[in-house]
C-alpha cells in the first residue's frame, strides 16, 4: 500500500513537472521578454564560469607574487644554512655529513661552541655548494671581503662581485643580505672560512622585476574580470543575433510598406511579440491594399456612374426635345400625328422620371441606408398576389409563371413594400430575358440552418447567363444583355437596389446558373 502511494505521488510529481515544463516552454516561445531574461541569465552564468576558468589558468601568475616573498626567505635560508654548516664543519669535523648538506638553524649568526678550526678543503666546500645549486637551481659562491670569488658551484659564471653594490642593493636594509634586481635575486651572509672573513652568496637564474612587491595577483584578477565581461558580450550577441536580424527585417519591411510597396510581406518567424508584430504588419498591408482597391473601384464606379447617368438621361431628353420641337414648329400633317408626337414625348418623359427616381433611390440607399418598416407578413399570400399581377405580362411574352409553394403558412419579418420591389425586379428581369416560350418558376423553402431562414427562388431559362459574371449582375448600371440600352432595357440599377434592400433586412441575394437555367435566390429571416 505504501509503495502504491509513493508511486502515485511520484507519477503526480512527474506529470506536474512535465506540465510545468510545457507551460514554461509555451510561455517562453510567446514572450520575447522571457527569452531575453533567459538569454541574459545563461550568458551571465557562462561568463562567470569562464572567468573562474581563466582565473584558475592565471594562478601561476598570482603565485608569482605570493611566492616572491617565499623565494626571498628561501634564499636567506640557504645562505644562512650554508654558512652555518661550513662553520659547524670547521669546529666539529665529526658532524661533517656524507652529502655535505647538513641542517642547522639559520639566521642566528652564532658560532658553534669551541674555537678549534679545522680547515675545509676546496672539494668539500664546492661539494656543498654544488648540492645546494642543484637543489635550488641557483648559483652559489664564497667570496672574500674584496669581492673575489674563492669557491663557486659548478657552472657558476661569476669570478668577482662588487661587495658595495651587493650591500647597497639589499632589500632588507638592516642585514643587507638580499638583493633583488632585474638580473635576479642575490642573497649573501657573512661567516669565517678557515680563519678569514668571507661571505656566502646565492644568485638565482630567474629574472625578477625590480622592487620589493609586484601586484601580479591583482593584475590577473583584472584580466579574468575583463575576459568574463568580453565573453558575456560575445555570448549575448551570439544568442540574440537572430532576434536582432529579425528586427532589422521588420524595419526593412516597414520601410518598404511606407514607400507604397504593399505587396511586400514579412515572414512570421516566431510566436512571440516580434512574430505578432510581423502578422500585424502583413494584416495592415492587406487592409491598406483592400482599402486602396476599394477606393479605386469607388472612383471608377463614380466615373462610370456619371458617364452612364449622362448617357441615360441625355437619350430620352433628346427624344423629348425633338418631338416638342416638331410640335412647336407645327411640323405635323394632322392632329392625329401631333397627338402621336405628344404621346411619344410623354412616354419618354415618364421613362426619364422613372430613371431619375431609381437613381435618387439608389443614391439615398447608398448614403443613408434603406429605411425599413418591418412587419410580420405571410410569404405565401405575398407571392400569390405578386404572381397574379404578372400573369398578363408573362402571357404577352409567351411565358408562363409556375408558383410552387408549400400549403403550410410561412411568416417572415420584412418591409412588405421594399421586398415587393425586390420580387418585382426579379420577375421583370425574368420576363425580359427568358426564352420564349418557357416557364418562370417561383418557389420557396425553409433552410435547415440556424434561425431556419426562408429561401425564395426565381428560375427562368435564358441564353444570357455567364457563371463568371453572376456577381457583376448586382453592380450598378450592369445590364444582363450588353446589346440593350436604356431604350430597350432597364437602368441597370434594379438588381443593385434589390441587393441593398435584401442586405438591409439582414438577408442575402445571389444568382446561380446551370446550363441555360438562371436562378435568383433571396434569403429572408424568420420573425
Amino acid at each position: 500500500m505504501n509503495r502504491n502511494v509513493l508511486n502515485r505521488i511520484g507519477s503526480l510529481l512527474l506529470k506536474g513537472s512535465l506540465q510545468a515544463a510545457v507551460l514554461f516552454r509555451n510561455s517562453l516561445t510567446r514572450s520575447l521578454q522571457l527569452q531575453l531574461i533567459l538569454a541574459f541569465i545563461l550568458c551571465m552564468t557562462a561568463s562567470i564560469f569562464a572567468g573562474r576558468y581563466i582565473h584558475d589558468l592565471t594562478k601561476p601568475l598570482r603565485d608569482a607574487e605570493t611566492n616572491y616573498s617565499m623565494d626571498v626567505k628561501d634564499a636567506k635560508y640557504e645562505v644562512y644554512n650554508i654558512a652555518y654548516v661550513l662553520e659547524l664543519l670547521q669546529n666539529n669535523p665529526a658532524a661533517r655529513p656524507e652529502s655535505g648538506a647538513g641542517q642547522g638553524k639559520p639566521g642566528t649568526g652564532a658560532k658553534p661552541p669551541g674555537d678549534l678550526i679545522h680547515p675545509l678543503k676546496s672539494e668539500e666546500i664546492e661539494q656543498i655548494l654544488n648540492d645546494h645549486a642543484l637543489r635550488m637551481k641557483s648559483d652559489f659562491y664564497i667570496i672574500d671581503h674584496d669581492g673575489e670569488v674563492l669557491h663557486r658551484s659548478l657552472s657558476s659564471p661569476e669570478t668577482r662581485f662588487n661587495l658595495a653594490q651587493l650591500i647597497a642593493g639589499s632589500v632588507e636594509s638592516q642585514s643587507r643580505n638580499v638583493n633583488l634586481t632585474l638580473q635576479g635575486l642575490t642573497a649573501m651572509y657573512p661567516f669565517e672560512l678557515n680563519g678569514t672573513e668571507a661571505f656566502v652568496v646565492m644568485k638565482t637564474h630567474t629574472v625578477y622585476p625590480a622592487g620589493p612587491s609586484v601586484p601580479l595577483a591583482k593584475k590577473s584578477g583584472t584580466v579574468s574580470i575583463f575576459a568574463a565581461v568580453i565573453i558575456f558580450i560575445l555570448l549575448f550577441y551570439w544568442v540574440t543575433r537572430r532576434k536582432i536580424r529579425y528586427l532589422e527585417e521588420l524595419a526593412h519591411g516597414l520601410v518598404q510598406m511606407s514607400r507604397g510597396n504593399l505587396d511586400y510581406r514579412v515572414k512570421e518567424r516566431s510566436q512571440d511579440e516580434l512574430g505578432a508584430l510581423a502578422g500585424h504588419m502583413n494584416t495592415m498591408a492587406n487592409e491598406l491594399q483592400l482599402s486602396i482597391e476599394e477606393e479605386r473601384k469607388a472612383q471608377r464606379l463614380k466615373t462610370e456612374l456619371i458617364t452612364n447617368v449622362s448617357h441615360d438621361l441625355r437619350t430620352p431628353l433628346t427624344i423629348i426635345i425633338g418631338y416638342l420641337r416638331l410640335l412647336k414648329d407645327r411640323e405635323y400633317q394632322n392632329p392625329q400625328q401631333a397627338d402621336h408626337y405628344t404621346q411619344l414625348a410623354y412616354g419618354r418623359a415618364e421613362k426619364l422620371k422613372l430613371l431619375i427616381e431609381e437613381l435618387f433611390e439608389f443614391t439615398r440607399m447608398s448614403s443613408e441606408g434603406v429605411p425599413l418598416v418591418k412587419t410580420t407578413v405571410c410569404l405565401n399570400d405575398l407571392l400569390h398576389q405578386l404572381t397574379e399581377e404578372y400573369v398578363g405580362l408573362a402571357e404577352q411574352n409567351n411565358l408562363t409563371i409556375r408558383l410552387s409553394i408549400p400549403a403550410e403558412k410561412y411568416f417572415v419579418s420584412i418591409d412588405a413594400d421594399q421586398m415587393i420591389r425586390v420580387f418585382e425586379n426579379l420577375l421583370t428581369n425574368a420576363v425580359k430575358y427568358s426564352r420564349s416560350p418557357s416557364p418562370i418558376e417561383i418557389s420557396f423553402r425553409e433552410e435547415q440552418t440556424e434561425g431556419r431562414p426562408i429561401r425564395v427562388t426565381f428560375t427562368n431559362l435564358t441564353d444570357l447567363p455567364d457563371s463568371s459574371r453572376l456577381d457583376q449582375m448586382f453592380e450598378r448600371f450592369y445590364r444582363m444583355d450588353t446589346a440593350r440600352s436604356s431604350e430597350t432595357g432597364g437602368s441597370g440599377l434594379g438588381l443593385s437596389i434589390a441587393r441593398s434592400i435584401a442586405e438591409a433586412h439582414g438577408g442575402r441575394i445571389w444568382a446561380e446558373s446551370s446550363g441555360s437555367k438562371l436562378s435568383f435566390h433571396v434569403r429572408l429571416l424568420r420573425p
